[in-house]
């Protein structure tokens, strides 16, 4: 994952164009992926794609059966996961992110404030405070890099 800058939104992610479908001996093709489409909503319809080509695919196997018909059936299910496990998998949005690490720091600088006026347990606590933010800081900060 790219470092933002605080306040700075993740980069949107898009599809780039991408012709498919070859449909002439010169290598012309009769079809093309839009390019600047969100890439969730192109992973969603991929995956409608594939459902629809998975049930296709089991119902001939089914009916003719046959060990190849099957391992497309396979390859379909699967490439259908690939592509829903695509559309699970979302980055920790960057804005959430980086007020999420504001906050914490705000916290420590109030901890260290406070343990420098505190003695005795007082002062053990505040110190558990900042040792227990520094960490959360130093993972938050690894995951915004």
């Amino acid at each position: 994952m790219h470092s933002t800058h605080a306040g700075a939104a993740a980069p949107r992610r898009v599809t780039a164009q991408h012709p498919f479908f070859s449909c002439s001996p010169t290598g012309d093709t009769l079809f093309s992926v839009r390019p600047n489409v969100a890439l969730d909503d192109a992973l969603d319809l991929a995956s409608c794609f594939l459902a629809s080509a998975l049930g296709t695919v089991e119902q001939v196997a089914q009916n003719v059966g046959g060990d190849q018909i099957h391992g497309a059936a396979y390859l379909v299910e699967m490439a259908k996961a690939v592509v829903d496990a695509a559309t699970l998998a979302k980055p920790f949005p960057a804005p959430e992110l980086t007020s999420t690490i504001a906050f914490l720091t705000a916290q420590l600088t109030d901890s260290q404030q406070q343990a420098e006026k505190e003695e005795g347990q007082g002062k053990a606590f505040y110190e558990g405070r900042i040792s227990a933010f520094e960490l959360a800081l130093s993972e938050l900060r690894e995951v915004a890099k």
